[in-house]
């Protein structure tokens, strides 16, 4: 069985980040011959070439571009494995962002979970609306964000967690298909700069109808309570209505207009330091097996 020595996948992640041998020698603490030697290991041991010399620097194969990939998910493994098993290990503070109704739906007992496995990990979570998460992020308040995207404009270090459709949300006390006839609706969203706030106020006014703020809540629990209230109408990702409620997914003569998917990812910046690293696995391998 051919073994991938981590020692040799480390030396390969450092040259492909930095692109010369000079400077990953420097890094890893050994010669260059020594660097190229351990590069050439890898290459006899996985049967192909991974790397393009040039005067100046190196480029990936294609096959090298992939085990670039692998290899961080296996150094992470790695980790990973090491700190579940001597859990003093992992230790740190990890500054992390969620929307509240995100957060509310499918993170507590994720975060539950990851805190019994590290408990010297202390976890630091904000629960504020996408933008002012954003902004964050951007600003290096938050170590890592879950937050809703544009799908056209995607951010810097964005990886997609998974998209579903939005829905409008309602109660049966509201009259429903009196407000499409009349083309006017009472609306129940988050206070602006909400994402679903804008999207659904944008589409109302391209299919000219009128429509009514009557009631603002950064809650969930408040946004929905109105909304079981008659009230009026909501705007939510689908596995987020409640079974007491109905929704409506797509136009159709007599209803209003589809607000298309939503879609959710993790911000993150590269090279991350273990601790928080080994969080971004344990979240997206738990909000893939919770969601699918």
């Amino acid at each position: 069985m051919r073994y991938l020595d981590p020692t040799l996948l480390n030396t390969f992640i450092v040259l492909a980040q930095c692109g010369q041998f000079t400077k990953t020698a420097d890094i890893v603490g050994l010669s260059q011959s020594a660097v190229s030697q351990q590069i050439q290991k890898l290459e006899k041991t996985l049967g192909t070439s991974l790397i393009h010399r040039t005067k100046r620097d190196i480029k990936l194969t294609p096959q090298g571009d992939v085990l670039l990939i692998k290899a961080q998910q296996l150094l992470l493994q790695h980790e990973l494995v090491i700190s579940e098993l001597n859990q003093t290990r992992l230790s740190g503070r990890i500054r992390f962002g969620a929307p509240e109704d995100f957060t509310t739906t499918y993170l507590p007992s994720i975060l539950s979970r990851f805190s019994k496995i590290y408990p010297n990990v202390h976890l630091d979570v904000r629960c504020q609306l996408t933008v002012p998460l954003l902004e964050g992020f951007e600003q290096g308040n938050f170590d890592l964000v879950i937050a809703k995207t544009n799908r056209k404009r995607r951010l810097a270090h964005t990886h997609k967690l998974w998209e579903e459709p939005l829905v409008w949300v309602h109660s049966p006390e509201y009259p429903l298909q009196e407000a499409i006839n009349e083309r006017s609706i009472s609306l129940v969203l988050s206070p602006e700069p909400c994402v679903y706030r804008a999207h659904a106020v944008k589409l109302l006014e391209k299919h000219q109808y009128q429509y009514e703020h009557v009631f603002t809540s950064p809650s969930l629990a408040g946004s929905l309570a109105a909304v079981r209230g008659g009230l009026g109408v909501s705007v939510q990702p689908l596995t987020s209505v409640p079974i007491d409620l109905s929704h409506s997914t797509s136009s159709t003569p007599n209803g209003l207009p589809a607000l298309g998917m939503s879609e959710i990812s993790l911000l993150a910046k590269e090279n991350q330091p273990p601790v928080i690293a080994a969080f971004q696995q344990f979240i997206e391998e738990a909000l893939e097996h919770t969601i699918h």
